[in-house]
């Protein structure tokens, strides 16, 4: 007759964590005078024989010797301050980019900025419009729906292009979202135009306000 083996319940994913985590122990060393009954070890990191006291046997089952788990446990709180570092920073990192998204979001109307998320792709690398920042966004007239002019670009330093995409954003509905590309052309660029001096960039600025080139101080 056949029996069914009865099975431990599986761990769960927070066990397992807190099992991966659990910090690990220095063995001690026997002190001086000590007269009690002592454990023969052998050490799983330099295979060294090493000796601890019955009682810290039974309590922390040491599996490497005192300097052995003095490195292994020095290493560990290293690592520990090292995640805690990196873990500061990633939410240094999230809260300035949660305020460069806000602060750029402030710049378009609510509609522009909807229009801005459905023409820019900044994930998959296959979409056709990945890379793409939008320029220029214009609503239309409709007689249904609502649809918008835009111009997308996206510069390559290689080829110092600077490639445009005019094209329809048509919104039916709030299920419906058609694009019709209108036509695609390329822009020479120069990635040092930045350097030019703002007054040959900006002539009727410093006609109407000749004090905004002046420096600070």
């Amino acid at each position: 007759m056949d029996m069914a083996r009865k099975r431990k319940p599986p761990t769960t994913t927070d066990e397992k964590t807190l099992e991966q985590e659990k910090a690990p122990v220095v063995t001690p060393e026997i002190e001086d005078g000590y007269d009690g009954i002592v454990k023969r070890l052998v050490c799983s990191t330099c295979h060294q024989t090493f000796y601890v006291t019955d009682a810290d046997h039974k309590v922390l089952n040491p599996q490497a010797c005192h300097d052995c788990s003095t490195k292994i446990f020095q290493d560990y709180q290293q690592k520990l301050k090292e995640q805690e570092i990196l873990k500061a920073d990633l939410e240094e990192a999230e809260k300035w980019k949660k305020i460069l998204e806000e602060r750029e979001r402030s710049m378009y109307t609510a509609d522009e900025w909807w229009v801005k998320t459905h023409v820019e792709e900044k994930m998959d690398k296959k979409s056709w419009n990945y890379g793409y920042k939008m320029l220029y966004c214009e609503e239309c007239p409709c007689e249904k729906g609502r649809y918008w002019r835009v111009r997308i670009y996206k510069s390559d330093e290689r080829s110092r292009t600077s490639t445009r995409i005019h094209l329809l954003l048509w919104k039916w509905d709030e299920h419906v979202i058609m694009y019709l590309p209108l036509w695609k052309d390329n822009y020479p660029y120069d990635p040092q135009a930045w350097k030019k001096s703002l007054d040959e960039r900006f002539p009727e600025l410093l006609e109407t306000d000749p004090d905004f080139f002046k420096e600070d101080g």
